[in-house]
C-alpha cells in the first residue's frame, strides 16, 4: 500500500533510508494490534459537516465512513503532516484507505475497474486517479495521493466512494479545506 505505511518495506520510513524513521502505522493497522496502539475511530454513518481532523502525529483522531448495510467495507481518513514519524512525507492532507474485511490479505489483486476499486484488502485512495500503487509503479513519493483544499472524493470521482463490486455508496467527501493544521471536509450520503 505504499511507504505510508509501517509494514515490511516502509519499516525503513517512507524515504527508505533510515529504519529509526519509520512511517507511522496506518489506522486499520493501529486497530488491529490494539495491545500496542491506542485508536480513536469515529465513525461516520450519514451527512455531516464541518468534521475536523488534527494531524495524526498529534492526535489518534481517524474517520471511519462506514457502507450502511455492509459492515465489512468501509474508508479511513487521517490527517498527515510533515512531522514526527511522517517528517519525510513530502506532502500534507488527507489519506484515505479502502478497507475491506471479507479479503484474505493484500497478495492477490483483483483486476482494478479504474474507479479505485483494486480488491486488495487495504489500499490507499490516491487523490490523483493514476491507481500506480495497484500497477507496482511506486515511486516513493506521497505527491498526488494525499486529499488537498478543493478535491472531491465521491461515486463521481477516480477513485471513488463506489464498493469494490462496483456498486455505488452514495458517499461523498467534499468541501475539503484547511483550518490551522486541521484538515476540515464534509461528508454527504447522497440516497
Amino acid at each position: 500500500v505504499g511507504s505510508e505505511m509501517c509494514i515490511r518495506d516502509s519499516s525503513w520510513g517512507v524515504n527508505s533510508q533510515s529504519p529509526w524513521l519509520p512511517a507511522f502505522a496506518t489506522p486499520y493497522t493501529r486497530s488491529k494490534l490494539s495491545r500496542f496502539f491506542t485508536t480513536n475511530l469515529i465513525d461516520i454513518n450519514g451527512t455531516e459537516t464541518n468534521l475536523s481532523l488534527p494531524p495524526i502525529s498529534r492526535t489518534d483522531k481517524t474517520y471511519k465512513l462506514t457502507i450502511p448495510d455492509n459492515p465489512n467495507e468501509y474508508w479511513l481518513l487521517e490527517n498527515k503532516k510533515e512531522e514526527g514519524f511522517d517528517r519525510n512525507l513530502n506532502d500534507e492532507g488527507i489519506i484515505i484507505w479502502h478497507v475491506v474485511e471479507s479479503v484474505a490479505n493484500n497478495r492477490n489483486e483483483y483486476s482494478s475497474n479504474d474507479r479505485g476499486e483494486s480488491g486488495y484488502k487495504m489500499s490507499l485512495e490516491a487523490s490523483d486517479g493514476l491507481f500506480n500503487l495497484e500497477r507496482k509503479k511506486s515511486n516513493h513519493t506521497t505527491r498526488g495521493r494525499l486529499w488537498k483544499p478543493g478535491q472531491e472524493f465521491s461515486p463521481y470521482s477516480s477513485p471513488s466512494t463506489v464498493m469494490q463490486n462496483g456498486n455505488s455508496t452514495g458517499i461523498k467527501v467534499y468541501n475539503i479545506r484547511e483550518s490551522g493544521d486541521d484538515m476540515l471536509f464534509d461528508v454527504e450520503y447522497i440516497t
